[in-house]
C-alpha cells in the first residue's frame, strides 16, 4: 500500500497573466493498494484533487483546457479517479491484462475577463459536473516461446454538463446543456518476443489491425484516429477541408522497447 499527498501552488504573477495574486492552490491525494495472487497480480488506485486544476481532469493529474483553470474561477472544482487494473494467468499460454476506471468532477470552471489590469470573476461558461468511465481488456495468447496473439478491446464514455450565460436585451439568462461523448475500439495483432507468455516482454514487434468507432454521428474520428477537425483557409472563404467520420480501420506495423 502506498498513501501520497502533493500540495501544487502556482508561482504568483502581478502582470495580466493566468497566474494572478487570486490564484489558488490544488490539492492531490492518492492513495494505492498493490496485491499479488496466485494467477497474476491487481492494483487499485484511488485519487482526489481539490482546487482549480481538479475540475477537468480524467483519468489522470494532466490538465487540459484553456487557462488551466488558474483564475480563481474554479477554486471549488473536485475530481476524483477510481482505477483497477492487474494481469490475469488462466493457463500457461492465455492470459489477460485489464484496464478499469470510473472518474467524477465538479465544481465551477471557465473564462475570466480583465479590466484595467485586475481580473473579474465573471464565467461566460462554467463547468458543471462530469462523469467518465473506461474498460479496456488484453487477452493474449501464447502460439510459439516468440509469438502471440493479441486481441485488445476498449470502452470509453464520458457525459459534462456545463452552464452558460447570455445576455439578451440586457437580461443575462443562464442555460444549461450536457455533451455526451463515446468510444470503442478493437485491436488484433500478431507479436514477436522474446518471452511469449510474459504479458511485459521487449522488445516487441506487433502487427495489427484496428477498428475505431468514435459513436458520434456527427463525426469525431479524423485521419488516423485523431479527433474530427475542420481546416479554413484565411484567405479563401470557399476553400475548407474537414474529417466528418465516426469509425475507421487502421492496419500497420508497431515496435516497442524500453531498458
Amino acid at each position: 500500500m502506498e498513501i501520497r499527498n502533493t500540495y501544487m501552488l502556482p508561482k504568483k504573477n502581478s502582470d495580466n497573466s493566468w497566474y494572478t495574486a487570486e490564484t489558488k492552490g490544488t490539492n492531490n491525494f492518492m492513495i494505492e493498494l498493490n496485491q499479488g495472487f496466485s494467477l497474476g497480480w491487481n492494483k487499485t488506485v484511488l485519487q482526489y484533487q481539490y482546487g482549480p486544476q481538479a475540475g477537468m481532469n480524467t483519468f489522470g493529474f494532466q490538465r487540459w483546457g484553456a487557462g488551466d483553470g488558474q483564475t480563481g474561477l474554479a477554486d471549488n472544482a473536485w475530481g476524483i479517479n477510481l482505477l483497477n487494473f492487474g494481469e490475469t494467468h488462466f493457463t500457461e499460454n492465455f492470459g489477460m491484462f485489464h484496464v478499469i476506471g470510473a472518474h467524477f468532477a465538479g465544481g465551477r470552471d471557465g473564462l475570466a475577463t480583465y479590466e484595467n489590469g485586475a481580473l473579474t470573476k465573471v464565467s461566460e461558461s462554467s463547468f458543471k459536473d462530469k462523469k467518465a468511465f473506461q474498460l479496456v481488456v488484453r487477452p493474449y495468447y501464447k502460439l510459439t516461446k516468440m509469438t502471440r496473439l493479441l486481441l485488445e478491446a476498449g470502452f470509453y464514455t464520458e457525459s459534462t454538463t456545463h452552464w452558460a450565460k447570455a445576455s439578451v436585451n440586457d437580461i443575462n439568462y443562464v442555460t444549461e446543456n450536457t455533451s455526451n461523448v463515446q468510444a470503442k475500439k478493437v485491436t488484433l495483432a500478431y507479436a514477436l518476443t522474446p518471452d511469449a507468455g510474459n504479458f511485459w516482454s521487449r522488445p516487441e514487434l506487433r502487427f495489427y489491425v484496428s477498428y475505431l468507432n468514435g459513436g458520434n454521428d456527427q463525426g469525431t474520428l479524423g485521419q488516423y484516429g485523431n479527433a474530427n477537425y475542420t481546416v479554413s483557409s484565411a484567405t479563401d472563404e470557399n476553400y475548407s477541408y474537414s474529417h466528418k467520420k465516426t469509425n475507421q480501420f487502421i492496419f500497420g506495423a508497431q515496435a516497442e522497447a524500453w531498458w
